[in-house]
């Protein structure tokens, strides 16, 4: 995987083959954090490491969910 600041090659599975993915602009407000990419040649787009948890009602009672 190739990577600068806003462009990183990666297998994208849409093309499948390697791709340029850049940052599109975020409108969560995560800034330079974002965890969005897309590919410059299909638009596949790939969420980079772990969502932030969350809070989840189960059962009647509130748990932690990744």
């Amino acid at each position: 995987m190739y990577r600068s600041d806003s462009v990183e090659i990666r297998h994208c599975s849409g093309c499948g083959d390697e791709r340029v993915f850049e940052r599109p602009p975020c409108a969560d407000g995560h800034g330079a954090e974002c965890p969005e990419r897309a590919c410059t040649e299909c638009g596949a787009a790939l969420l980079i490491g772990l969502p932030e948890p969350c809070d989840v009602r189960v059962a009647g009672r509130t748990a932690r969910a990744a």
